[in-house]
């Protein structure tokens, strides 16, 4: 086995402190263990097969024998060599007095030298030029002589100086890699005639073929205008990135050199044909599939924190393919590298065993042990290299728990007297003179009343141009004075009628002599692209005179690509937030908010009663969730199949009312004792008794309402995302609470996967309040 170097182990602090003997290394104190002689590592080492055999502890303790401890990691390109860009120049344990001495964020940083790589075999020659040029290719990461070391994952949430450890001990398997490509062989068409690929060629180009029937293609392979609209077919900016990276894998001197001219029908044949043979596979293939499948994925699915067993999330390394992003990213269509080994930093625990790397020839690109961070894996995006993928505890985790219960019992802080803090606060700010203090002021304003996101700064090359509150420009905003009429004459027809159901049970306030329709208000219009560049779009939004004043100052005399805040930053609002009481952010208030709002609409404008039917609790629900995704602008595009399930549902309606007004004519003509034909007489049935008949209206009746109720409901959430709030923002507790109060079975809001992430809110008393 190839010997690891470049160890940092953590210092003796969690260790044993007592005198007595130890059995083994897992029971010694861990500075006790750094000191063993080479010669009992050694000894060790000779009862073990491999590295991956000892504990982290045992090779980081050999490794500070030989002297090496401390070292840069090293290339994992095979050289052995380490590289100066690998992580900055660190001082080594001899520096300092004791290993208590070393600084906390070194001691926590164990990095392990990769395996060295076995040289590629040498192939014969062959007189395919595009065969030899495909083996210094790096699209599916099999050529490695020049790869750079991999980059240890950005600290990730909860990570950082003096933070509390998050677990004490810690073992897992690693993660689990993709399939490697299997070249089909079927060849695109280039000008009409065959190509030939190599496998790294064709595997991209199997990726574009997949895509065919996208939004991204539309039915076109090359870079078109539609003749009749003129418009683009598809998303060009898809094309132009694939086009872009395709090229690259292809090489200068490839014949293909223009993506009009390319057809990837036959491959995209063949992708069919291979779908259609996995739908129609009978039971018993089916089935052995996935079996297969489960025993693969078995071993990777546990891991054990401070001994307990814990499930594993997202323990899958994602595979290569085009990237697609949200909305209109700028990098649409970039083709997504193969992760390898090479590219992952394990996090796992000073004593447990290091995950065999499954890939022959290559190990992992760090090994580090930092108990700060819950993350078990980590590699950075091959396509947004700022970012970095994480693989964590599953939801249903005691650490994902606590850290759920944490954050939903900080929102709740801010309920009472902090939120009159906050808004007396931002009011203030709003009056002073300075222009800092007053776009303080309004952002606040903005994050409490329309639960908008802070926002952050953005490369546009790298992310798609969203903003957020902070981020806002001055084209984003539209002011105005409008009178009621005028609002009403932008309004849609639903919400015209939703206002005049309103406004039934408003009382006229005592002394208003303004008619109603000439009632002016300020109002603002706010159009952007937030997160996940889902467009936000609220119009005629009514404000405060005070804060509509200071925004009209903000926006005066500026372009529209021009700041709107352009004398504060998120760092600035967030200092603001914490001066209230520590941990207060930005992003505290969109879960107060969600929370607060589930909370009054369903023991207010959607409160029911434990006595009626399971369907109207549970309409009810979705219609109190749709105010809280409103509020926090969650999105969905309307279903393809929308349309059609309506449809169906009108034509049950239909029929429903059609046997209701049947039954109810036969009870009538029975009572009168003149029901000469009835339902299913033509099928020899007998005369029904009016008690049947009654039971038979009672029975369609019901049915017609649940219908109805049913179709309403999908109509009025066709365009709303439920699910993200449910996950994200509202506070289980108030869900589980109401359940029990209404007698709702809690299985009826929430899924299988929300009742596993939510169990340590299932006791939770009925008189619950956020």
């Amino acid at each position: 086995s190839a010997q690891r170097k470049g160890a940092r182990v953590p210092g003796g602090g969690d260790g044993g402190m007592g005198g007595e003997a130890s059995d083994s290394d897992e029971d010694m104190p861990l500075a006790a263990v750094l000191q063993k002689a080479p010669a009992a590592v050694k000894a060790e080492r000779e009862n073990s097969d491999t590295d991956d055999d000892i504990p982290l502890v045992a090779v980081a303790a050999k490794v500070k024998a030989q002297g090496k401890l401390g070292a840069a990691p090293p290339a994992a390109n095979g050289s052995g060599k380490a590289s100066a860009a690998a992580r900055p120049p660190r001082a080594a344990p001899g520096d300092y007095d004791s290993e208590d001495d070393i600084p906390l964020a070194q001691r926590m940083d164990i990095t392990v030298k990769s395996r060295p790589q076995k040289p590629p075999k040498a192939s014969p020659k062959q007189p395919d030029k595009k065969r030899k040029r495909s083996a210094e290719k790096d699209a599916r990461g099999k050529a490695k002589k020049n790869r750079k070391p991999a980059s240890s994952p950005k600290p990730a949430k909860g990570n950082g100086k003096n933070e509390k450890h998050m677990w004490e001990t810690l073992q897992h398997q690693g993660v689990l890699f993709p399939e490697e490509y299997r070249p089909h062989g079927v060849k695109m068409l280039y000008d009409g005639e065959p190509v030939d690929l190599t496998p790294d060629e064709e595997e991209v180009a199997t990726f574009y073929a997949a895509m065919y029937k996208t939004d991204y293609l539309d039915h076109c392979w090359g870079i078109r205008k539609d003749p009749t609209t003129g418009q683009d077919i598809g998303k060009r900016r898809f094309k132009e990135n694939f086009w872009a990276d395709f090229r690259d894998v292809l090489g200068k001197k490839h014949i293909i050199k223009d993506l009009n001219k390319c057809d990837f029908g036959p491959i995209h044949e063949h992708v069919e044909k291979q779908s259609e043979l996995r739908r129609t596979m009978d039971k018993e293939a089916k089935l052995k599939l996935k079996q297969e499948k489960e025993k693969l994925e078995q071993p990777f699915k546990i891991a054990l924190v401070d001994g307990k067993p814990q499930q594993v999330g997202n323990f899958r390394v994602e595979p290569p393919g085009l990237f697609r992003g949200r909305g209109e990213h700028p990098k649409m269509g970039r083709l997504k590298k193969r992760i390898m080994p090479e590219d992952i930093t394990i996090n796992i625990g000073a004593e447990a065993v290091i995950p065999k790397c499954p890939m022959p020839g290559h190990d992992w690109g760090r090994v580090i042990c930092d108990k700060t961070v819950t993350w078990l894996a980590g590699w950075k995006d091959t396509i947004n290299g700022k970012d970095h993928k994480y693989v964590w505890l599953a939801a249903n985790s005691d650490i994902k728990g606590n850290a759920d219960r944490e954050k939903y019992d900080k929102a709740r802080k801010l309920k009472g007297a902090n939120i009159q803090k906050v808004r007396k606060l931002y009011n203030s700010n709003m009056k002073k003179d300075d222009r800092f203090h007053q776009q303080l002021g309004v952002a606040a304003y903005l994050i409490d009343q329309l639960a908008l996101r802070a926002g952050g700064e953005k490369d546009t090359d790298e992310e798609a141009d969203t903003v957020g509150c902070c981020t806002l420009k001055a084209g984003n905003v539209e002011l105005a004075k409008r009178t009621n009429a005028m609002i009403r004459e932008q309004m849609t027809e639903e919400e015209r009628a939703k206002e005049a159901h309103m406004k039934k049970n408003l009382e006229k306030q005592e002394g208003e002599d303004v008619p109603d329709d000439e009632q002016e208000h300020y109002v603002l219009d706010l159009n952007f692209l937030g997160k996940d560049s889902i467009e936000y779009k609220q119009t005629n939004i009514k404000i405060p005179k005070l804060v509509w004043s200071c925004l009209k100052r903000f926006k005066d005399g500026k372009a529209s690509e021009d700041p709107l805040f352009d004398r504060i930053t998120i760092a600035n609002v967030n200092e603001h937030f914490n001066s209230i009481f520590p941990g207060l952010t930005a992003k505290v208030f969109r879960t107060y908010n969600a929370s607060i709002t589930l909370q009054e609409q369903l023991y207010g404008d959607y409160k029911v009663s434990p006595d009626l039917p399971k369907e109207k609790k549970k309409s009810n629900y979705d219609l109190a969730n749709m105010k809280v995704a409103i509020l926090c602008n969650h999105q969905r595009a309307v279903s393809k199949t929308h349309s059609q399930t309506i449809g169906k549902l009108e034509d049950r309606i239909s029929l429903t009312r059609k046997l209701l007004q049947q039954s109810k004519r036969e009870a009538k003509l029975l009572k009168d004792d003149k029901l000469v034909k009835w339902e299913g007489m033509e099928d020899n049935k007998r005369k029904p008794t009016l008690e049947q008949l009654k039971k038979r209206v009672e029975s369609r009746s019901k049915m017609l309402e649940k219908l109805e109720l049913n179709r309403n409901t999908k109509e009025a959430l066709k365009e709303v995302a439920l699910g993200t709030s449910k996950i994200n923002y509202m506070d289980p507790r108030i869900t589980i609470a109401w359940c029990k109060r209404t007698e709702t079975p809690v299985q009826v809001v929430f899924n299988k996967a929300l009742l596993t992430k939510f169990i340590w809110a299932m006791d939770v008393d009925p008189s619950y309040e956020f």
